[in-house]
């Protein structure tokens, strides 16, 4: 069975969202941190962090119809009175999702713990990146992955991630100027791939819009479009 699985991350139209929420049994779609900062506003005007990371834009994009060049606290009030039921349908979005030897988390995982699956906590699936990509004690060195899991992660564009491998068990990663998908995989590992192509990150000119196509038996990166 192919599932298509979209790691969220809130920019511009509502209406992208609502045609993936109308596809339930086709489409897993996860949350992310631009989702839970617009829950966040909805249910209190002073958390007003999200409107500097893209939430003014999407507000004034999904309430132009009703509130056109309106401030945000009246977008946020027709946000509320119009659209109610993809506001209930986003708080209820999961933050992982696994089948077989594939898990996917919006930003990843605290691979320190002992339990990462069941121990992360929420705000850290939402907004992790270093602490993820790196092992503990060890900056800049690609940790290793200690589930049986291949963990599949977006949130930070891949251009932005560097590091090198512990004993130089693979290539050194350098930051780029594009963003495709890249994955960190030490021998006798599940791999993790970082799928974030820049789209929301204001990277003009090297953005991608990256879908990663997995084997979740085997947990492998079968096929890729980077474009």
């Amino acid at each position: 069975m192919t599932t298509i699985i979209a790691l969220s991350d809130l920019h511009g139209e509502l209406a992208t969202l609502e045609r993936l929420a109308a596809q339930p049994d086709r489409v897993v779609v996860l949350k992310g941190n631009h989702e839970q900062g617009l829950l966040d506003f909805v249910a209190d005007s002073s958390r007003r962090d999200w409107l500097d990371y893209g939430g003014l834009e999407t507000l004034r994009e999904a309430t132009r119809a009703w509130s056109p060049d309106r401030g945000p606290l009246s977008a946020r009030a027709v946000l509320i009175a119009h659209e109610g039921p993809l506001l209930a349908w986003l708080a209820g979005l999961p933050t992982t999702f696994a089948r077989d030897h594939l898990l996917v988390v919006h930003a990843g995982l605290d691979l320190a713990l002992a339990d990462p699956v069941a121990a992360t906590t929420r705000h850290d699936r939402l907004w992790l990146d270093a602490r993820y990509w790196y092992a503990p004690g060890a900056w800049g060195v690609f940790g290793h992955n200690p589930l049986p899991y291949t963990i599949v992660s977006g949130h930070t564009p891949t251009a932005r991630i560097s590091g090198r491998y512990r004993h130089d068990e693979g290539p050194v990663k350098r930051p780029t100027a594009r963003n495709p998908i890249f994955g960190i995989r030490y021998p006798a590992e599940y791999p993790r791939y970082f799928i974030d192509g820049g789209v929301g990150s204001g990277l003009a000119g090297v953005r991608l819009g990256n879908i990663a196509v997995l084997d979740s038996a085997s947990g492998l990166l079968i096929d890729a479009y980077e474009d």
